[in-house]
């Protein structure tokens, strides 16, 4: 199976929704309103870390000063109003339905090479499925780097688990236990209590595909998909833009990935808001819970 498509323009809900489903990773390639935010964040970047070179600063700071940098930045594009302006901007230009959909925070992440300087907001996510976490098989996930990659700072997929279920912790794993421990805990350091569900079992990574993609690209795949960072070894820090949007006309019609290992005995409607109105998607939770997902 060929898993990576490669799109120019755009693709309607339907179209897109049936490919990621299946388990295709969508790279939509140079995006106008992608290239803009990149532009927008390198901006940012290199204001915070001058006079160093962003993706070199690690090896000219000591980490506490590199991660303060690199929290202060997460949070200014965060907050930010054209960081999310211009997400939405991409959104509609790859074809995403901006008043049938819901997002979740729009995030810059930073993974420095090696552990020195990794913090608890610059760590390497592990081995997941997000829809461990959220029990949402409609999510669509959303990544992009900011500056050049390859694949020793790349996001990696696993594509023989799409059918295949792995042992996890979704059916005990806590996310009020997650961020109470994230509130008492230095940022500077790792969480003691994981951020997401964990793999229970030994992960066969011989069929890995590391996604290397274009600054302006869009990588676009099912949050069912089992994926993790790439463990950077490359001497680089990498930054990348991520976020996830589920649309609501799926969730109505039970247009979904498979759920095959996923035990979380709660759904995150709540983790997202709409795009335009900024109303919860708790709001629909009564429509959907009439109406029964099957695959849940």
């Amino acid at each position: 199976m060929g898993w990576i498509k490669k799109i120019r323009g755009a693709l309607d809900d339907q179209q897109r929704g049936a490919l990621i489903y299946s388990g295709k990773l969508l790279v939509f390639k140079q995006v106008p309103a992608m290239q803009r935010l990149c532009a927008f964040a390198d901006e940012l970047i290199t204001a915070a870390f001058n006079p160093h070179a962003p993706e070199k600063a690690q090896f000219e700071l000591e980490r506490d000063e590199f991660l303060s940098l690199a929290a202060s930045t997460q949070s200014r594009f965060k907050k930010h109003p054209e960081s999310r302006k211009l997400f939405r901007s991409a959104l509609d230009e790859i074809g995403v339905d901006i008043e049938h959909s819901y997002w979740d925070r729009l995030l810059l992440r930073i993974l420095p090479h090696g552990d020195t300087h990794a913090g608890g907001l610059t760590s390497r996510a592990g081995i997941h499925r997000d829809t461990w976490g959220s029990n949402l098989y409609q999510q669509t996930n959303w990544w992009a780097p900011i500056y050049a990659l390859t694949p020793e700072r790349t996001i990696v997929f696993y594509p023989d688990y799409w059918s295949q279920p792995v042992e996890n912790t979704s059916a005990s794993w806590s996310y009020d236990k997650y961020v109470a421990d994230r509130r008492q805990t230095d940022p500077r350091l790792a969480p003691s209590y994981p951020p997401a569900p964990q793999p229970q079992q030994v992960i066969d990574t011989t069929a890995e595909i590391r996604v290397v993609i274009d600054p302006g690209d869009m990588l676009c795949f099912s949050g069912a998909h089992l994926h993790a960072s790439a463990a950077n070894v490359s001497r680089f820090t990498r930054f990348s833009i991520e976020s996830r949007t589920v649309n609501i006309d799926d969730l109505k019609r039970n247009r979904a990935a498979p759920n095959i290992d996923c035990q979380a005995r709660q759904v995150k409607f709540n983790w997202f808001r709409h795009v335009v109105s900024n109303e919860p998607l708790t709001g629909e939770i009564r429509y959907v819970e009439e109406n029964t997902i099957s695959n849940r």
